[in-house]
């Protein structure tokens, strides 16, 4: 399976120097690209296959949603937001806070599951497009800030 991963660490973290000194000492460097901060992160999530995200702390990260509108399978830790945007699609992960070593597990798992079957990882990634669409649409997410507004306004006027 290792043959055919290849990684690309987008962002920045407080623990990136210690994942580069450890890409380094594991001897994978030519498996493992920093790219840093990215405004775009478009052309990347084309050359993928597999979007993981094993964070200990995000709210609902933009680029989760944008892997899944991509129709890329997704494997998050199950911190703040991700679980509702994930739902049932991709792979939930459980969070580093919790348990870190069952997390590992799960996601070296995940990995070697998707690598090896080109059709589940292609059927995980449509669940998670066809979640995308349906969850962050523009419209929808323009009619329910309407709808928030108008229960305020309501509210408000009620109570005034």
């Amino acid at each position: 399976m290792g043959s055919n991963l290849y990684f690309v660490w987008a962002g920045k973290g407080t623990l990136e120097d210690h994942f580069k000194q450890a890409v380094r000492q594991a001897g994978v460097d030519d498996r493992v690209t920093f790219v840093g901060e990215l405004d775009a992160i478009e052309d990347w999530l084309d050359a993928s296959d597999i979007f993981v995200l094993p964070s200990e702390s995000e709210g609902l990260p933009l680029a989760v949603m944008e892997a899944m509108a991509k129709g890329i399978p997704v494997a998050a830790s199950a911190v703040s937001g991700v679980p509702e945007g994930l739902g049932e699609t991709g792979k939930l992960l459980t969070s580093p806070l919790y348990d870190s070593r069952a997390m590992i597990q799960e996601l070296v798992s995940t990995l070697r599951t998707w690598a090896e079957d080109a059709p589940l990882r292609q059927k995980v990634g449509q669940s998670c497009k066809r979640r995308a669409e349906e969850l962050f649409r523009e419209e929808r997410m323009v009619e329910e800030t309407i709808a928030v507004i108008e229960r305020v306004i309501h509210d408000f006027i009620k109570t005034s």
